[in-house]
């Protein structure tokens, strides 16, 4: 992400906040995840907190996603999986 950042490769810059901070969690977070950990599938969870005022109501839609932030998100984890595949 911090690399990315000072190529100029995101639209969040460097005074921004990081996504990604290496921090417990707050609490177990129960979720649509749990059946895949509940059957051994190995989980990458990834979620803002805190919890945004939507999460699991009728307005957790598309509409309150921010394009920016989306594309960031991918761009992190498509070099996140590049540089773990050694690709």
């Amino acid at each position: 992400e911090h690399r990315l950042r000072l190529l100029g490769l995101l639209h969040s810059t460097l005074r921004d906040p990081p996504f990604f901070q290496l921090s417990p969690a707050p609490g177990p977070v129960e979720d649509d995840h749990l059946p895949f950990l509940q059957r051994g599938v190995p989980v990458l969870h990834l979620i803002p907190t805190p919890f945004p005022h939507t999460w699991h109501t009728l307005e957790d839609t598309e509409a309150n996603l921010h394009p920016p932030t989306v594309e960031d998100l991918s761009r992190i984890l498509v070099v996140f999986v590049a540089e773990f595949l050694k690709l």
